[in-house]
Order: C-alpha cells, then structure tokens, then sequence
C-alpha cells in the first residue's frame, strides 16, 4: 500500500530509513505504516513528506542544510508558523537551538531551555515522551506559558529526537491559528520524522568523529617525522669498533632517545 501511495523506490527509501531509526525492528516498520495505511489516514502529501525527510538524510548535504530542509518540508505541508530543532548541550545540561523556521526575533533570544520539568520541552526530553499541547489556554507550566502566550501560540507539540533509544534533542512544532489539530496520528507520523533527525545528528557525529581520528593520525605522524629527525642519521666512523643504533617505538611516537657524543679525540659516549 505505502509503493502505491509514493511508488516503489521512494517507498523504499522511507522503510530502509526508518528500519534504521527503530534499530532495524521490522515489527516496528510494520506497525507504523500499518497503522497509517490501513487507518487510511496518511495521506499522499505526507508519504511524500517522510519520503522528503529520508532523502534529505541519504543526502550528502551538511547538518545544517539537512535539518533546515526538513523543517522547510514539515512548516509548508501543515501550514505551522514555527518549528524548531534543539539538541542537548550536555556541559551545561540545557537544549540549544539548532535549525528553526518561522520563529520571531524575540521567541529566539529566548530559544534555549534548561533541562528540567519547568517546561514543556524539558519535560518531552527527560521523560523521552511526546509532550502535546492541543490548547494553549490550559497549560499548566509558567515558564512556557509566558512564551507561548505573548507569542500568541495556540497549541504546540514537542517531541523528542533519540539515537539508539537516547533522547538526544527535541523537535517542536507551533501554531498561532488552530487548537486540536495534533492527532495521535499526526503524532506518530512527526515521531517518525524526529527518527530521520536522529539518523542525520548520528551520522553527522560519526563523521566528525572520522574527521578527528584522521587529523589526530595525521599529527603523529608530523611528531614521529620530528622524533626521527632527531635521532643520528649514522654512528660515527671509529677504527675498530662498529656501531649501530635504532629507535623502533611502539605507536607512532615513543620517549626513547640515543645520540653519539664526542667527549674527547678519539673518545665517544
């Protein structure tokens, strides 16, 4: 049913991916797109926005340009007027604003939350549970109520973003004109799109930590050069004595040292 809603390759592409987001559980591939198609309530348009959000991940573009594509997709398919992406500063223990579309100059000087259960994006990242807002008038946490109401935000959805399990971010969606609208469909369907976001933060640590073991690689060897250059090119010529020495350390670089130094005519140490 999914290949005949967005054809066969693209169809692909959404259940390798999200295989790879559930940690490659069928059982769990199978649940989420028999719900959806069986319940008829996925439409063509949001198929094609998981589609949208597997590609962009498969994609060669950096990071930002990923997330940013992503948000660009899901604002203009449900009309939101704001979504954001935070993730975990974890020396400081907060969530940081990432990528963001549609948020006003105000909401982000303000963007960063303080991990704890004052708020409501604090609360979906330690509980690793959706926290859903349908309407914004019976909100029970201060601190975002503040926001979201000089904001004029009408209901709001935060969900987290996890890698292997891990709560690692959280993705959000606002909007200033409808109550109601976040459906435990809908919900199911922006968990799965949290799941593409944590393949894309994934991959783009383990390339960066690719990219930190070339260049640490690449730095021994600048310091072995520089230690075997400090080392006697050859012994020195004395007349009945032959002489040889070598320094063999075991990594790249070591702390052993040897020289020959004159002392005297005809006497070496």
């Amino acid at each position: 049913m999914l290949a005949g809603s967005v054809g066969a390759a693209s169809a692909g592409i959404i259940v390798e991916s999200y295989m790879a987001a559930r940690g490659s559980k069928l059982e769990d591939v199978f649940d989420i797109f028999g719900t959806v198609t069986l319940s008829r309530t996925a439409s063509r348009e949001q198929l094609g926005l998981l589609y949208e959000a597997a590609k962009a991940v498969a994609g060669k573009a950096d990071l930002l340009a990923i997330l940013d594509n992503i948000l660009d997709h899901i604002k203009q398919q449900f009309k939101f007027d704001a979504c954001t992406i935070r993730v975990l500063e974890e020396k400081k223990r907060r969530l940081v604003l990432l990528s963001q579309k549609g948020m006003s100059l105000k909401h982000l000087e303000e963007s960063d939350r303080e991990l704890n259960m004052e708020t409501y994006a604090g609360a979906a990242f330690l509980n690793n549970s959706p926290e859903i807002v349908n309407d914004a008038d019976g909100m029970n946490k201060p601190l975002s109520a503040q926001v979201i109401r000089r904001e004029g935000i009408k209901s709001f959805v935060h969900v987290p973003i996890t890698i292997e399990g891990q709560p690692v971010g959280i993705l959000s969606a606002f909007s200033k004109s409808m109550k109601g609208i976040f459906t435990e469909e809908f919900i199911e369907l922006f968990n799965s799109l949290a799941g593409q976001i944590g393949i894309a933060l994934r991959n783009a640590r383990q390339a960066e930590k690719l990219i930190q073991v070339k260049e640490h690689e690449k730095e021994m060897q600048i310091a072995r050069g520089i230690q075997s250059g400090l080392l006697p090119a050859s012994p020195p010529d004395i007349n009945g004595i032959s002489l040889a020495g070598i320094c063999v350390p075991a990594r790249e670089v070591g702390g052993d040292y040897f020289d020959y130094l004159p002392m005297a005519v005809r006497t070496w140490i």
